[in-house]
């Protein structure tokens, strides 16, 4: 990890090099000193890296506490604030219906990820995973065969939700014209225009119909994957 700070340092002087017009032998000695200085500080932590008896274990990355740490940082902003700030970096004029899909997932993952862990350390703990682990079995035929298989009713029960969380959401985005452009037919842009001319009563009673049955389907959906006892 040093040598490679002491790479990436290394290449930025000689960016500043490279790019300096007018050069003089004050800045190459300061160059040397500097590049002196930083070889014998990395050489000295090496040294001191050494004399600790821990540094020779194998060195393992927290993934969980990163990736819980992100959920937290993500879920304590709204999500429509982050819907809102993609839409700006995206633009207007580059906005797409596959990219407001993914933008939209993007924000929704974190329900999706709660879930799915939490599901995994109460399986985690369970006897057949411990027996698995006795007999021999590696962690990823753990995940695979034990594990996962029942962790996706779960999961499905959280998808269709989120499906319908993000059908509403995506006509709420097109209504208030923060979605896709108006020549792109959606529910939420087909509400915009019935909003403009109540004449066309059409275009308000027969989208919002359409948005009210599919999330209420997934709805139904989710809470019939969530009971045990539904066939």
């Amino acid at each position: 990890i040093l040598r490679g700070v002491f790479f990436v340092l290394f290449i930025f002087y000689i960016y500043i090099f490279i790019n300096l017009k007018n050069l003089n032998a004050q800045f190459f000695i300061k160059l040397i000193i500097i590049l002196t200085c930083i070889i014998l500080i990395i050489k000295i932590l090496e040294k001191i890296l050494d004399k600790i008896k821990y540094i020779n274990k194998p060195i393992t990355i927290p993934f969980d506490l990163i990736v819980m740490r992100l959920v937290e940082v993500v879920q304590a902003v709204p999500i429509l604030l982050w819907i809102l700030a993609g839409l700006t970096i995206i633009g207007a004029h580059g906005l797409t219906l596959g990219r407001l899909i993914a933008l939209i997932g993007c924000t929704n993952w974190v329900i999706f990820t709660r879930l799915v862990r939490g599901e995994m350390l109460r399986i985690r703990a369970l006897e057949y995973m411990e027996a698995a682990a006795l007999i021999g079995a590696s962690p990823l035929r753990q995940m695979l065969r034990h594990a996962l298989p029942n962790i996706i009713t779960s999961a499905l029960v959280a998808f269709s939700f989120g499906i319908a969380n993000g059908v509403l959401l995506e006509a709420f985005l097109s209504f208030l014209g923060l979605g896709l452009p108006p020549e792109q037919v959606t529910w939420g842009t087909m509400l915009q225009d019935g909003r403009a001319d109540f004449g066309n009563w059409w275009l308000i009673v027969f989208p919002g119909f359409a948005i009210f049955f599919t999330v209420f389907t997934f709805n139904c959906l989710g809470e019939k994957l969530s009971d045990p006892t539904a066939t």
